[in-house]
């Protein structure tokens, strides 16, 4: 089946293989995880005219009964459920659904020996690691993964407007509906996957995500809502239009997705999508759109907001990397370098764990002092205009700093020739810091910018780390 096919929504990550780990994390051995995974389905639907879409459910109450979102098999003609630990497909059909939820529960045309998955109705604590099982990416295997909890909201106060406008067209779900808002993105295929919390019940099941810009938002339903699914007498068949879901949940799925990662040291990235500076600059782009304004050329001689970027996300932490589209970035001395324009412009990344704020300093200067000591004939000026004078803190414990120097040398006659400049982005969120900078080797001021140094200038402040929106309890 085609990526291209798949109805989902899209969501940054990198998949965790439990078989290299002795745990997965939130408590839950490597046994404990293997055990759940059976339980764990993918459910293939089937909307018509030759499409497939692919999420994951789970088996519930019973041995016939598994349940998903609703939203991925809503208006669908045909319902297959495929269970991994039995290496077997069950047909199926809609038994009850709950829009206001987006939750569905299937009912199997013959009863499977699996166990049904416990829940508990709980609200974990704030930053709370759960883990997600599920078919991630449209794998045929069952794949763990770690989610922080970053909150309980409704799902209006974490949807921009736009959005907001296209769920209440569709219909599903309802906007005050409670939700648990994750800090770490799920991924395409977690529709309907249950999350478990550390002794092994379902609390959750991962339902969705909107793109916010570069980054995204994610969450899930709490475990409670089954109760109401179980209860709900609403109309089965209701009619969809074609694609009524795909700008929620997969507006550009595409072939290439999840197959580029980078090696950035103790985190891997890995490719979610790729996207015009049009296309994010719709769903509020940046934690600081004035200062992305700020950056954009005025009277450029080229469409700024045609210019496309690949965006990289770490599952766990939610660190997102913006990159000008088909750049490539090679791993050397800790570092990720890329290069442009005959390596006159230079993409420095660096993404390390820290354990304190006084540790995410001394990596932040670090990283800015191997910048200036590349070019130890030039003195380098901080230039105000672009540099925030300190840190910007957020609710969801992101913290970014933006900084710009000038590189060059003092003639006595002329005053200041300045040849370089330097555009960094310098965030940190638990125990993941991310510095990235765009140099620009041969600069001249007043000279127009080129599209590849407009594109690295937006790729460095659009580098952040995913739900920026997220409040603590």
């Amino acid at each position: 089946m085609s990526m291209r096919s798949l109805l989902l929504w899209f969501l940054l990550t990198v998949v965790v293989d439990a078989l290299v780990q002795p745990a997965i994390g939130a408590e839950l051995s490597q046994a404990e995880v293997a055990a759940l995974s059976r339980s764990v389905v993918q459910v293939i639907a089937e909307p018509g005219s030759g499409r497939s879409q692919l999420a994951t459910g789970f088996v519930f109450e019973r041995g016939d009964c598994v349940v998903t979102a609703y939203h991925a098999v809503a208006g669908c003609q045909k319902i297959t459920v495929y269970s991994a630990a039995l290496g077997a497909n069950y047909e199926a059909r809609l038994k009850k659904v709950l829009k206001s939820a987006d939750l569905a529960l299937l009912e199997l045309t013959r009863s499977t020996d699996l166990t049904p998955l416990q829940t508990v109705e709980e609200t974990p604590d704030f930053n709370r690691e759960l883990v997600v099982l599920g078919h991630a990416l449209g794998a045929p295997t069952v794949l763990p993964g770690i989610m922080r909890l970053g909150g309980t909201r409704t799902l209006k106060e974490i949807t921009p407007q736009a959005a907001e406008e296209e769920i209440i067209s569709i219909g599903v779900p309802s906007l005050s509906s409670k939700v648990f808002h994750l800090m770490s993105p799920l991924v395409p295929g977690h529709s309907g996957a249950p999350v478990f919390n550390q002794v092994g019940k379902v609390i959750a099941i991962g339902n969705g995500g909107l793109e916010r810009g570069a980054a995204s938002i994610s969450w899930a339903i709490p475990a409670a809502r089954l109760r109401a699914l179980l209860q709900s007498g609403e109309a089965l068949h209701t009619t969809v239009p074609a694609g009524a879901f795909q700008n929620l949940y997969a507006a550009d799925l595409r072939a290439d997705i999840g197959e580029r990662t980078l090696d950035a040291g103790s985190v891997e990235l890995r490719k979610l999508r790729t996207r015009t500076l049009g296309e994010m600059r719709r769903s509020s782009a940046s934690d600081d759109m004035l200062g992305l304004m700020q950056l954009l050329p005025v009277g450029a001689p080229f469409d700024v907001d045609a210019l496309r970027f690949d965006i990289y996300a770490d599952a766990e932490s939610g660190a997102t990397l913006v990159v000008p589209a088909g750049m490539r970035l090679d791993s050397r001395d800790g570092l990720m370098l890329g290069y442009l324009d005959s390596r006159r412009l230079e993409f420095r990344v660096r993404v390390e764990e820290v354990n304190s704020m006084q540790e995410a300093q001394i990596s932040s200067s670090a990283f800015e002092q191997m910048i200036a000591q590349a070019s130890p004939q030039l003195q380098w000026m901080e230039n105000p205009q672009w540099s925030y004078p300190t840190p910007r803190v957020f609710p969801s414990g992101l913290t970014v700093r933006r900084k710009s120097f000038l590189g060059g040398q003092f003639d006595p006659r002329f005053g200041w020739n300045w040849t370089k400049f330097c555009l960094e982005t310098l965030a940190m969120r638990s125990d993941v810091m991310l510095c990235v900078a765009a140099i620009k080797h041969d600069f001249v001021a007043n000279q127009p910018p080129s599209a590849n140094w407009v594109s690295l200038l937006i790729g460095t402040h659009l580098t952040t780390f995913s739900n920026l929106t997220t409040f603590s309890d």
